[in-house]
Parts: structure tokens; C-alpha cells; sequence
């Protein structure tokens, strides 16, 4: 039957991991571990891209009713201060948003996460050039 429409929030789940911003920004190829303070309603998975220098984190809020604010930690990289932020959500169920960087002090952070939503993280590395 082929893809689904592009204004249906399954082709865009696919198109965060696969191509976030439409020029190929995608979820990394070798899984490092991630977790976060609220495992119950918030799914963290990481993974670094190419040579190692860029981390990718998709964080899934499953909670249907509320915001979540958790920490978020990385294992086995040291991420740059800043983040660029695609978000998949019930605000905007058919398209992914570009938000404003994100800002981390070190692999271990906390960040705030709508209900209902995808986010995927994408840092380059502390010690990239």
C-alpha cells in the first residue's frame, strides 16, 4: 500500500527518528545507555551518530494527561552545553517542531516534556572541534 499520508502522526514518528528537520538529522546508529528519574512514563534511548560525535536522545513522555519534568542521564558521553530540539506532540500531532535549544550542564540534566509527545535531542559532542 506504500507510506502512510505525511500529515498523519505515524509518518512523522518515522520521519523524527529518520529525518527530523527534513535535511537529515536522524536518530544515531550505536545505542548507549540512557535512563530517566521517571522511567514508568518517560522512555529515554540514546544513541551516538557516525564517528561517535554526535549524541542523539528520543525521549517519549507516555503520560496522556500532564507535562513531565525528569532528569535525564547519559552514559558514555559528554554532551555539548546546547541541544537542538525536534518535538513530535498532541500540540502539533502532524508536523514536527523545531524548538529552541535546549541548554545541559553534563550528561546528567533535567528538562521538561509535554504529555503525549516524542522529542528527539540531538547534541554534538563536548570534545567535537
Amino acid at each position: 500500500r506504500g507510506y502512510p499520508d505525511p500529515g498523519w502522526p505515524s509518518f512523522q514518528a518515522f520521519r523524527l527518528l529518520r529525518n527530523a528537520d527534513g535535511k537529515g538529522v536522524r536518530f544515531g546508529d550505536h545505542s548507549i545507555p540512557a535512563q530517566s528519574s521517571d522511567w514508568n512514563r518517560l522512555s529515554v534511548f540514546a544513541a551516538k551518530e557516525g564517528r561517535g560525535d554526535i549524541l542523539t536522545l528520543l525521549v517519549i513522555n507516555k503520560d496522556p494527561q500532564q507535562d513531565l519534568t525528569a532528569q535525564v542521564q547519559v552514559t558514555g558521553f559528554k554532551p555539548a552545553k546546547h541541544a537542538s530540539v525536534y518535538r513530535l506532540s498532541v500540540a502539533n500531532p502532524s508536523t514536527i517542531v523545531r524548538e529552541a535549544q535546549i541548554s545541559v550542564l553534563g550528561p546528567t540534566f533535567t528538562a521538561t516534556f509535554p504529555r503525549n509527545s516524542a522529542t528527539l535531542l540531538v547534541f554534538p559532542s563536548a570534545d567535537s572541534p
